[in-house]
């Protein structure tokens, strides 16, 4: 018969038992971390890179958008909602720093309207904050109406981007660094755990002209991007020049110009120079006819029409390789280039069938002879050929964000 000692001695053994066990392997043990803790192997499997947006915004993550008043931020904004919600997403904007007849005048909800789109965009500016705060009780902030709206957003965070606009109007001191660095916090946390993605418009400091606050509205966002120039046409922004102060991958572009056209369509161009800018005009005319190019021919394409060396034409396209300009695809030795353009991208996804254009029977082919061999896809045999020679009429054309 065992006593009390006996017990607790037997009790100690097989509490030694399960730890050895544990801390060499032993399959025997059914007890393990992944029954008392739970495991978060299978949801961290498929986690895919940040997808980057017109190579300045990063979904899924803080971004940062600054300039002096009046540069231009809250334009580019709209710009950038409308091609957004064109593309499938959908976009909260939080408008805390302009006039109530502000979206109108430059044609936001007209255009949203437009496009039939009107579901996919909510617009909150201070009407709507007054409104809640005389719903709730005494102590309801905008932190608190911040909150609210993340909180309706659960479990559809990964297809919203919310654009705030701007840092200094959603906190109570628009001085106090400490209490901007501690919104950051906020808004930092919130997109890491939940892949929403957050768009934050902030001015820069008047006297100084850079960004306004504590480090931590650099150090905390995935990407900073300052407006540094504007070009303006009858006081209205025409063109913007965007310059990074932080990125979190390196082929988001340090420099971008964009331009503003209109009914909502923008240029993007990366650190790009003159004659890359020459070549990106022949390489959208080639594009606006062939779907696939083999690099032979393409080569032999531009050289029709820009005056340039072939190993400064190579070093040219794997540049925009690299920033995803080009796509380039190898089959043995050779090198088949595709065009990265969003408007092809759009057709693409409005097709009837959900197909892509190269795998449509009905509008593209393979073309065979005449010299191709083969190399090339074409998007429509009966579309009027591009008269590449024509380019420098064309001179100043951009790759094109279309809506």
């Amino acid at each position: 018969m065992l006593n009390s000692n006996d017990n607790n001695i037997t009790q100690n053994q097989e509490k030694s038992s399960v730890n050895a066990d544990f801390a060499t392997g032993n399959n025997n043990v059914e007890d393990t971390v992944a029954d008392r803790l739970g495991t978060d192997i299978d949801e961290i499997i498929d986690i895919k890179k940040n997808e980057i947006l017109y190579d300045f915004l990063i979904l899924g993550g803080l971004n940062v958008l600054a300039g002096q008043s009046s540069a231009g931020k809250t334009l580019l904004m709209y710009y950038i909602v409308v091609s957004l919600i064109k593309s499938g997403k959908n976009v909260v904007y939080v408008d805390f720093d302009n006039p109530l007849d502000v979206p109108s005048r430059r044609g936001l909800p007209q255009k949203v309207k437009e496009l039939g789109l009107k579901k996919r965009l909510s617009y909150k500016n201070m009407t709507s904050y007054v409104e809640e705060v005389q719903k709730h009780k005494k102590g309801y902030d905008k932190m608190l109406f911040l909150s609210d709206i993340f909180a309706s957003l659960k479990g559809i965070e990964k297809n919203v981007v919310v654009v705030l606009d701007n840092l200094q109007n959603f906190i109570k001191k628009t001085v106090d660094e400490a209490e901007m660095g501690t919104f950051i916090n906020f808004l930092k946390e919130i997109t890491t755990h939940t892949g929403l993605t957050i768009v934050l418009v902030h001015h820069f400091s008047r006297v100084e002209k850079h960004i306004k606050g504590d480090s931590k509205i650099i150090d905390l966002p995935d990407a900073v991007y300052t407006i540094k120039n504007t070009k303006k046409e009858i006081n209205e922004v025409q063109t913007i020049e965007l310059q990074s102060e932080k990125q979190k991958y390196e082929e988001m572009a340090k420099s971008i110009v964009i331009d503003l056209q209109e009914d909502f369509n923008f240029n993007v161009s990366t650190d790009i120079n003159e004659k890359e800018r020459e070549i990106l005009v022949v390489l959208k005319n080639i594009f606006n006819r062939f779907i696939e190019i083999q690099q032979k021919e393409l080569k032999e394409r531009v050289h029709k029409a820009v005056r340039i060396g072939g190993n400064n034409l190579h070093i040219i396209l794997q540049k925009f390789v690299e920033r995803r300009i080009l796509n380039a695809r190898h089959e043995g030795k050779k090198i088949f280039y595709t065009f990265n353009d969003i408007q092809q991208n759009d057709n693409q996804n409005n097709n009837g069938n959900g197909k892509a254009l190269s795998e449509t029977t009905e509008t593209t082919e393979i073309i065979n002879g005449n010299g191709s061999n083969g190399s090339i896809k074409e998007m429509d045999t009966e579309q009027e050929q591009v008269d590449i020679e024509l380019v420098e009429d064309l001179a100043n054309m951009q790759p094109e964000y279309h809506l």
